[in-house]
C-alpha cells in the first residue's frame, strides 16, 4: 500500500519537464487574518499590525536591487536560494510600549525551521543585511503598495510605539509538493509574550509560463491566478 502511494505522488514530477512547475505560497485567510489587493496578509492586534508576504524571487530582486543588497555568486548559494523561501514581514507597533522580535520561525507539523539569518550557513552575512530592520518613512505610506518608497536602516533591537519596520527572512523549504505550515512571530512587549501566527498553504501546479521561472522552479505572484 505504501509503495503504491509513493508511486502515485511523483508521477506528476515524472511526466513534468523540469521548468514545468510553478509554486505558490499562498497565507490563508480566517476570521483574524485580512488579505491585501497587494498581496500582503494583515493581522491586527491591539500591540501591532503584522503584514506578511510570499515574495517572488522577482520581488526579492527587486528589494536587493532598491537597497543595494548584492548576493553571493558562488554556485552553492545560488543552488541553496533556490531550496529558500522568502517573505517580507512589516510590522507597525500601534501599542504605547516596545516591541522585541524574539523570534521568527515556520513550524511544519511538528517540525520548526529558524530563519536563514540565525543559522551557521550566512555567506557574506548576505541573510542577516536581508533580515536588518528598515524603517519606513514615506509620507502617507499605503500597505497596497509592495515596498515602501522610502525606508532607512533601523538600528534598535526593538520596535517604539509608532515606527514601522520591514525586514525580509528567508526559509528552509520543505521538499513537498503540497504543504500546509505556520509563520511565526513571538514578540515580547515589557515582559508579555505574544504570538502572531499566518497559516499558510504551499502548492505545486505545472505551467507553461516562464514569467516566474528562477532556476528549475517557477513561482507565481501571490496574488495572482491559479494556473
Amino acid at each position: 500500500m505504501h509503495k503504491i502511494s509513493i508511486i502515485f505522488l511523483f508521477l506528476p514530477l515524472l511526466f513534468c519537464s523540469k521548468n514545468d512547475f510553478v509554486i505558490i505560497n499562498q497565507p490563508i485567510e480566517t476570521r483574524t487574518t485580512q488579505r491585501l489587493e497587494s498581496g500582503y496578509h494583515l493581522i491586527r492586534s491591539i500591540h501591532c499590525d503584522v503584514y506578511i508576504l510570499a515574495l517572488t524571487p522577482q520581488q526579492l530582486n527587486s528589494f536587493l536591487k532598491k537597497n543595494n543588497i548584492n548576493p553571493p555568486k558562488t554556485a552553492n548559494f545560488k543552488r541553496e536560494l533556490q531550496r529558500s523561501q522568502f517573505f517580507a514581514i512589516k510590522l507597525k507597533n500601534t501599542h504605547s510600549n516596545p516591541i522585541t522580535i524574539s523570534r521568527i520561525y515556520t513550524l511544519h507539523s511538528e517540525q520548526t525551521f529558524d530563519s536563514l539569518s540565525s543559522l551557521d550557513i550566512d555567506e557574506n552575512n548576505f541573510y542577516k543585511k536581508l533580515s536588518e530592520y528598515r524603517r519606513i518613512i514615506s509620507p502617507d505610506y499605503e500597505h497596497e503598495t509592495l515596498f515602501p518608497e522610502e525606508s532607512i536602516p533601523y538600528y534598535l533591537n526593538f520596535i517604539t510605539p509608532g515606527d514601522e519596520i520591514i525586514t525580509i527572512i528567508g526559509f528552509p523549504r520543505k521538499a513537498t509538493a503540497h504543504a500546509q505550515y505556520t509563520l511565526n512571530l513571538d514578540l515580547n512587549i515589557m515582559g508579555f509574550k505574544r504570538n502572531i501566527s499566518f497559516d499558510i498553504k504551499r502548492s505545486t501546479y505545472r505551467t507553461k509560463d516562464k514569467d516566474f521561472k528562477f532556476g528549475h522552479i517557477q513561482y507565481a505572484p501571490t496574488n495572482g491566478k491559479l494556473l
